[in-house]
């Protein structure tokens, strides 16, 4: 009788992380933005229809004039009922936190960018330890492939990929993976606002702006987190801790 065929390694699902998980954890990243997008524009319908309703009662006397503010209220209110329809199918993003290697997880994102853009330099960094953390790894992967299809945008042509354990006490255990580019990196004003939702710089209809808060809410489901840094030299690194311990599993919360 054959031998039943060896089973994988239970820490590293890096080469069974299919792109199906990987691209379905996005997509529900790309809904939790979305939804907390939508709760912020509830709160500026809420104020424009309360502004709205203190006008009409100071121009009672001027019938043009409510009719206006009425139609507004009405369109107001009807915007406000869309956006919670939409907020009702984006439901919370739950980890599922497992041990694995990042520093193969990273090194399988950096061999993945390199294939996307052969046109740029992807440098093998020299093999790394093993840098065993737990969280979600098609969460992690998610993140690391947002970071690095951002990179180019800022004009670099090399982008390097390091990981490294972090020991306790140096804000570990865990560990981190650092994504460093040659770029212009970003100025002082635009790194301030770098993770927001729907923030970019580039020209109407060359993005939409949600390639690092896809990150950072990937990172933030896991319970670690993300920074970005560039120097006035230029440049950009991002860094992304994630924890070695495991914990309870996290939600990227509104």
């Amino acid at each position: 009788m054959a031998a039943d065929p060896p089973s994988p390694e239970p820490d590293s699902l890096t080469a069974n992380a299919s792109d199906s998980l990987i691209e379905a954890k996005r997509l529900v990243l790309m809904g939790q933005i979305g939804a907390d997008v939508g709760h912020e524009l509830n709160n500026l319908f809420g104020k424009i229809i309360g502004l709205a309703e203190m006008t009409l009662d100071q121009v009672a006397d001027r019938p043009d004039a409510c009719a206006e503010l009425e139609t507004l209220i009405g369109v107001t209110e009807q915007g406000a009922r869309i956006v919670e329809r939409l907020e009702a199918c984006c439901g919370w993003t739950v980890a599922e936190p497992r041990q694995f290697d990042l520093a193969a997880v990273a090194e399988a994102a950096r061999a993945a960018a390199e294939a996307r853009r052969p046109d740029l330099s992807y440098p093998a960094d020299r093999p790394a330890p093993p840098c065993k953390v737990v969280a979600d790894e098609a969460l992690v992967r998610v993140a690391l492939d947002a970071v690095l299809e951002n990179a180019p945008r800022w004009g670099a042509r090399r982008i390097e990929v390091s990981c490294r354990s972090i020991p306790p006490g140096e804000d570990g255990p865990g560990a981190e993976v650092i994504v460093r580019d040659d770029g212009a990196g970003m100025t002082p004003e635009v790194l301030a606002r770098a993770f927001e939702p729907f923030f970019t710089t580039r020209p109407p209809g060359e993005g939409m702006g949600v390639g690092l808060t896809l990150a950072k809410y990937a990172v933030a489901a896991c319970r670690g987190r993300i920074e970005a840094e560039s120097p006035a030299g230029g440049g950009t690194a991002v860094r992304l801790f994630l924890p070695a311990a495991e914990g309870r599993p996290s939600e990227v919360k509104r």
